[in-house]
């Protein structure tokens, strides 16, 4: 009976060590068009993992250790975006679609005259 008890607590703490949640979505930009290349990184129990959105949008994230964990989305010229407070469940699909705003818009211009100080192209990003 003792041997019992040993295995059977060996084999709970060993299902413990691998409860997994898989977190899947799409990420859009904010008329609904997919956004390929948006860097999605979750950080949960001090570790970090990351992966990006293929053509259509879509991201997963397979394997997560049941935690509490924390999205974040990123890609240039878009605001990055954060999720905060997942809490997952062992065997949970837990789904998290996310809709990037760009950070501004850029317009082109070309300035004639003599002395003109040379403009690095960023200093010409216009906000509205």
């Amino acid at each position: 009976m003792k041997y019992f008890f040993i295995l059977l607590l060996s084999t709970t703490m060993a299902h413990a060590q691998f409860a997994t949640a898989d977190i899947q979505g799409f990420v859009t930009d904010s008329v609904g068009q997919p956004l390929s290349g948006v860097w999605v990184c979750i950080h949960y129990s001090g570790k970090v993992r990351t992966t990006q959105t293929n053509m259509a949008g879509y991201y997963s994230l397979p394997g997560i250790p049941v935690y509490r964990a924390d999205l974040y989305f990123y890609r240039s010229g878009y605001i990055p975006q954060p999720f905060k407070d997942i809490y997952l469940k062992d065997g949970q699909l837990k789904q998290v679609n996310m809709i990037l705003h760009a950070e501004g818009h850029y317009t082109s211009f070309t300035i004639y005259g003599g002395n003109v100080a040379l403009l690095e192209w960023y200093s010409c990003v216009l906000y509205w």
